[in-house]
């Protein structure tokens, strides 16, 4: 078995914000009191995955390969993207209280909380194999060299129910997973809370 796997993306870390505010008596009314709180949190983009390269296999000159038995498969060559990042999520959580001597409270809490995207999957390699030559690669160039007339014959046998003489696979990586977004409130007072959420998830990435 010949394999080539890129490296996986990494996750990206989460944003969380959490506050709490008690009120005191209002510094320009004696019957009200108001209080303003802002959360802003966002997660962090996840890391870039490897891609997987060029994979090769050549058997010549009168080489041989043999197995027997169920499932006992004579060459397998891969070359495997990884899979995108998962994004960081975010989460905004805030609880406010008023004091019982006000009359009117008033509380405003602008909240926005954003998940971070995922990264894209890994693109799966170049694949090859030869029987009866070699393979020759050199940056983007591939040259396939045959064996002389009159060379021994290479052969791949294989004995039993599923078993693959030679399976190639070249496979591109599952793309990242997004990160979520998602805001709380808690309030308690003798008047009115205005808490304007807005929550977005990043979007998630193509694979490989």
């Amino acid at each position: 078995m010949l394999q080539s796997i890129g490296g996986g993306g990494g996750g990206g870390l989460a944003g969380n914000v959490s506050a709490d505010a008690l009120a005191a008596d209002s510094h320009f009314s004696d019957r009200g009191q108001a209080t303003l709180a802002t959360h802003v949190a966002l997660g962090a983009a996840s890391g870039v995955s490897g891609d997987g390269h060029y994979v090769t296999f050549a058997i010549n000159q009168g080489g041989q390969i043999a197995t027997a038995g169920q499932g006992s498969h004579a060459l397998l060559v891969q070359s495997i993207g990884a899979g995108g990042g998962s994004a960081g999520d975010s989460s905004s959580m805030a609880a406010t209280a008023g004091p019982s001597s006000a009359e009117t409270a008033w509380t405003l809490e602008p909240r926005f909380t954003l998940g971070a995207s995922g990264d894209a999957g890994g693109r799966g390699g170049p694949v090859g194999a030869a029987i009866g030559g070699l393979i020759h690669v050199a940056g983007t160039d591939v040259r396939v060299t045959p064996d002389p007339v009159g060379s021994p014959v290479s052969i791949i046998s294989t004995y039993g129910d599923y078993a693959n003489g030679l399976t190639v696979q070249s496979i591109g990586g599952g793309g990242g997973n997004a990160g979520f977004g998602s805001a709380r409130t808690q309030a308690s007072s003798l008047g009115a809370t205005l808490a304007p959420t807005i929550k977005l998830g990043g979007a998630g990435a193509g694979g490989g």
